[in-house]
């Protein structure tokens, strides 16, 4: 949570509020494979971490919660630590209730 709201504070600094984030420009592999060759990857040389891999497609953590369905002026609010124990366990209470 703290990690979070610390990357979202340097983010704002970074690509201003609401940010405008960079391009990324996606890096092709060279290959001199051929049509029809076999080529054997070696697993333990993956581009993607396992913790990259659970993040999800989002790069920053703006998108994060964008993709959580935030607006822009909430999202600022969780650039503050304590703003995270105000929000998230009132819904997470919630949930359990559901369930």
């Amino acid at each position: 949570m703290a990690a979070c709201a610390d990357k979202l504070k340097r983010e704002i600094e970074l690509y201003g509020c609401p940010p405008d984030f960079p391009e990324e420009e996606e890096e092709e592999e060279e290959s001199s494979a051929k049509p029809g060759d076999i080529v054997v990857r070696d697993k333990a040389k993956g581009k993607k971490s396992k913790a990259a891999a659970k993040a999800g497609s989002s790069k920053y953590q703006w998108d994060i919660m964008k993709s959580l369905g935030l607006s822009d002026d909430d999202i600022v609010k969780f650039s503050e630590a304590e703003h995270w124990l105000d929000y998230f366990p009132p819904l997470a209470v919630q949930d359990l209730k559901t369930i």
